[in-house]
């Protein structure tokens, strides 16, 4: 965040919920199941369990407080992509035309790269 003494503050955060990568670590997990509990699924010697995150924010990340020359291509590609999830989550809820689309739409293209 950018943060102004004593006269204002931006922030820029997403909301991350963090499951196991495998469905059925998350049904133990939901179960209050434990290594070793009946039903708890069995893995093999050595393999470990993962976890993943999952974006629960789904709201534009507005690209006007980017300096993108700071940025990488890397970074770049992730708003992007970025953008086009939170568009393809959102946009099925708004009417067609209303102004909450419009704003959607134009608030998810793709970043100018060539302000840089």
């Amino acid at each position: 965040g950018l943060y102004e003494d004593g006269s204002f503050g931006i922030r820029i955060e997403n909301l991350l919920e963090t499951t196991y990568l495998n469905e059925e670590d998350n049904v133990a997990y939901d179960e209050g199941l434990n290594e070793g509990d009946e039903g708890y699924p069995e893995k093999p010697a050595g393999k470990k369990t993962f976890l993943k995150f999952n974006k629960l924010t789904m709201i534009p990340i507005q690209k006007n407080l980017i300096v993108v020359s700071l940025m990488t291509v890397d970074e770049l590609d992730w708003l992007d992509a970025y953008h086009e999830e939170v568009y393809s989550k959102v946009s099925p809820l708004l009417e067609e035309g209303s102004p909450g689309l419009v704003w959607l739409q134009k608030s998810c293209e793709k970043i100018d790269r060539t302000i840089v």
